[in-house]
């Protein structure tokens, strides 16, 4: 959440990445791999985006559940 991430000192341009980054993985269309790689290519060099891109290409062997799949 948002006052988390204040408290652990992330700027303005970090959250508003965040949140679209977050927006873009789980909000539009297409493969999950596809939204990664356009995630990466539009927010990658900020730290935390880029922290959240290499945790879900780390272990092909664990899955996701995204909105709309319960």
């Amino acid at each position: 959440n948002i006052i988390g991430m204040k408290r652990r000192k992330l700027g303005r341009e970090d959250i508003h990445a965040l949140r679209a980054a977050f927006k873009s993985l789980f909000s539009e269309t297409g493969t999950l791999l596809q939204r990664i790689e356009k995630v990466e290519a539009e927010y990658g060099a900020t730290s935390a985006v880029a922290d959240i891109i290499a945790f879900m290409r780390e272990d092909s062997s664990r899955s996701f559940i995204l909105p709309g799949d319960a």
